[in-house]
């Protein structure tokens, strides 16, 4: 079986067009995809492959496909796969496992050998692979192409196993598809006084307008957290804060825990009413601790 270099990948739906929601538990397709999409990356950064980002922030389900598709083909064919991350749901909240959906025979084997290694890292039902000629994504774009459903987002079980064995099953789906492993990172273990070691803070790493942004942000211990908050007042432009606090077009961003608050002075004094919503948020990988 070829082992692929040359990676596209998007997480399924946007924030502005979520996909399956478990609202019990407040799971929402998207998020989570997001989540193993951007850890993904960046492991098949770490074994030296050539990785394209093609997830889409469209508004509408149809806007979304058409845009990964013209993402994911506009990069070069030559030994590329096509990855798109999802969460499956049904009615019935005892349905559970993984299953990788596929074009043709062609990606069958590759579907399957996915399937089965996400299953085994995550202890969930391995459900196989499954032929899908109707779906856009699958039929659309000009190289070999999968689309994982990690679990059932209608399932808490499930959920628990996607959420704390992510990046056991995003590894062993790396190593189904390159042939390579990703090593392992030494992870701080949580103090007992405090979330941060003494002296430190928590820096977690993001993209944007394709540059690496570094910045503090509260909990090391989560995995990923949302920091990037749209400050301006055009509410179209995205800021990033770089410091700890720090002052972005007048507002100043402080961490307080895992939430974030704003303040309308540099004194700490005023507390802002501005809300902020998903549409005003993106994700961000913790990478390690660093002194202050």
């Amino acid at each position: 079986m070829a082992n692929y270099s040359n990676v596209t990948s998007n997480a399924g739906h946007s924030q502005k067009v979520e996909g399956a929601i478990n609202k019990a538990k407040g799971y929402e397709e998207h998020d989570e995809t997001l989540k193993y999409n951007n850890q993904f990356i960046s492991g098949l950064k770490s074994v030296g492959s050539k990785v394209t980002n093609t997830t889409s922030e469209a508004g509408t389900q149809n806007a979304i496909l058409v845009e990964q598709v013209k993402k994911a083909n506009a990069v070069s064919s030559n030994g590329r796969l096509d990855v798109s991350w999802h969460f499956n749901s049904a009615a019935n909240s005892s349905a559970t496992g993984v299953e990788v959906l596929y074009y043709d025979n062609a990606q069958k084997q590759l579907a399957a050998d996915v399937s089965a290694a996400l299953s085994k890292a995550l202890g969930l039902r391995d459900r196989g692979a499954k032929q899908r000629k109707d779906l856009y994504f699958l039929s659309h774009t000009n190289a070999p192409a999968i689309l994982i459903e990690v679990a059932f987002i209608s399932n808490a079980n499930d959920m628990t196993a996607a959420i704390t064995k992510r990046t056991s099953g995003v590894n062993a789906v790396i190593k189904t598809i390159t042939g390579k492993t990703v090593a392992s990172k030494a992870t701080a273990k949580p103090s007992t006084t405090s979330s941060n070691p003494k002296g430190k803070v928590n820096v977690h790493k993001t993209q944007y307008n394709g540059k690496d942004l570094f910045f503090p942000y509260g909990d090391g211990f989560t995995a990923f957290a949302k920091v990037l908050f749209n400050l301006s007042t055009s509410n179209t432009v995205y800021d990033e804060a770089t410091l700890f606090p720090a002052v972005v077009k007048g507002w100043t961003l402080v961490q307080a825990n895992v939430d974030v608050q704003l303040f309308e002075d540099k004194n700490l004094t005023k507390k802002s009413t501005m809300k902020l919503n998903k549409a005003d948020q993106a994700l961000s990988l913790h990478i390690g601790f660093v002194n202050k």
